[in-house]
């Protein structure tokens, strides 16, 4: 989860249902890794290496958080070949 800065606010796993608590409210960009290597962080391209880097796939969209609110919402994620 990132602010609307771009600031990275909390993370978790991926799981079916992720929850995010005591978000303070404005607006967010959720992005999820995925973390080919499994070390628990985006990792970079390198040509040095023959690497590419991990896939990143962003929410469409901001999402709204106001004050004293819960939320729940869908996220489909579709496999591209």
């Amino acid at each position: 989860m990132i602010d609307a800065k771009g600031v990275l606010v909390d993370t978790v796993a991926y799981s079916k249902q992720m929850i995010f608590n005591d978000l303070v409210p404005g607006d967010y960009q959720l992005q999820l890794v995925i973390d080919a290597d499994k070390n628990g962080e985006w990792t970079s391209g390198s040509l040095q290496d023959n690497r590419i880097p991990e896939k990143v796939i962003y929410f469409n969209g901001l999402i709204s958080i106001k004050s004293k609110w819960e939320m729940e919402m869908e996220w489909l994620l579709i496999e591209e070949n």
